[in-house]
């Protein structure tokens, strides 16, 4: 492979100056979307050694690889500095088996982007940002909801104030709501909407009470009604249950 090949195949421009300009084109890190980039080396390699440009090429471009599937091809400034920069560490440049003089290697890299990439990244980003936005609405929303729940709706009384408002006339209506012989509709909201926290209301009473009744067993009277418990796991086909409450009660003492 004669030197001419390999200054064509590169790009490589006047070698006799010491500036080398290999081009590549790196991913970004949407898939799809690629940098073209452009990288000059300035230092002076082994004239002796017509591969050592191929070389060089193949390091430098596995490095920029390494950053550019990182950035995005909208912030092409950012994309350069940061190759820019990786490609100037010592541990890159130090190629003493290439023959490079280190004390005179400087790498700087261009970036630019098909208006098709841009695209591509720029509606990724449009998408993104809907998302996000949609999450924090719905996320607000839930957040206003469960507000009027806990405070207007959670007894009738507030639901009737909540719904007159500031609208004397619907006082009349309220009255004919709760005089008309059918269900109150404020009650059966309330009663609907409140569900959910008196079911919870019910577990946490019943886990108090469990609770109570156990401290005040004897340790030998706890030990047996533990194993007891852990039989009535398994005979309901839940010995994972019961593993965990056997396994539970050994590490704090209780058996």
């Amino acid at each position: 492979m004669t030197r001419g090949f390999l200054q064509r195949l590169l790009g490589v421009r006047a070698s006799h100056s010491n500036e080398y300009i290999y081009r590549a084109r790196l991913p970004s890190k949407l898939e799809g979307a690629c940098f073209d980039a452009t990288i000059e080396v300035h230092g002076q390699l082994d004239h002796q050694q017509p591969a050592q440009e191929a070389q060089v090429y193949r390091k430098l471009e596995s490095h920029a690889r390494s950053v550019s599937g990182k950035l995005s091809v909208l912030d092409l400034d950012r994309a350069a500095a940061e190759i820019t920069i990786e490609l100037n560490r010592e541990s890159v440049v130090a190629m003493p088996d290439l023959h490079v003089l280190l004390d005179r290697v400087r790498v700087r890299a261009r970036v630019s982007a098909s208006a098709s990439a841009v695209a591509t990244a720029r509606s990724l980003q449009e998408a993104v940002q809907k998302t996000t936005l949609a999450r924090m609405e719905y996320r607000e929303q839930a957040r206003r909801l469960g507000f009027l729940r806990d405070h207007f709706l959670a007894s009738p009384a507030m639901a009737r104030m909540w719904w007159v408002g500031e609208d004397p006339s619907r006082l009349a209506d309220l009255a004919a709501k709760s005089t008309s012989g059918k269900a109150d509709p404020f009650e059966t909201a309330v009663r609907l909407l409140g569900e959910a926290a008196d079911a919870g209301s019910v577990r946490n009473e019943v886990a108090a009470i469990t609770e109570t009744f156990i401290r005040g067993l004897t340790p030998e009277a706890r030990k047996y009604l533990i194993s007891q418990l852990a039989q009535v796991f398994t005979n309901y086909e839940r010995p994972e249950l019961a593993e965990r409450l056997l396994s539970t009660t050994r590490l704090n003492g209780a058996s």
